[in-house]
């Protein structure tokens, strides 16, 4: 689920299918695990928080426009990326394979 919806993203912030296909040809399967990093789990908690209240306040799922939600938040300065967002750091990333 995470990889589509990584692909996802990617494709609407029209990334090249090249860099698609490198940033993810690694990742045929994956696993999870318990965080070590309370820091972290902090993070991730903060940015649930961020998609909630998102979805609340345009009307729930059912009347929300998602797509704009997540860019949005994707775009938001980020204390763990040293005041980045996560789409400079992806982009960074994909740009320095």
């Amino acid at each position: 689920m995470f990889i589509g919806g990584l692909d996802q993203l990617l494709q609407m912030r029209n990334v090249s299918q090249e860099s698609l296909d490198n940033a993810l040809k690694h990742y045929e399967s994956g696993a999870y695990a318990r965080t070590d990093s309370q820091s972290n789990l902090g993070s991730l908690n903060d940015l649930v928080q961020c998609y909630k209240h998102s979805i609340e306040s345009e009307g729930g799922l059912a009347h929300c426009d998602l797509t704009h939600i997540i860019l949005s938040i994707n775009e938001m300065p980020q204390r763990k990326l040293q005041w980045s967002n996560a789409w400079d750091v992806t982009l960074l990333k994909l740009t320095s394979r």
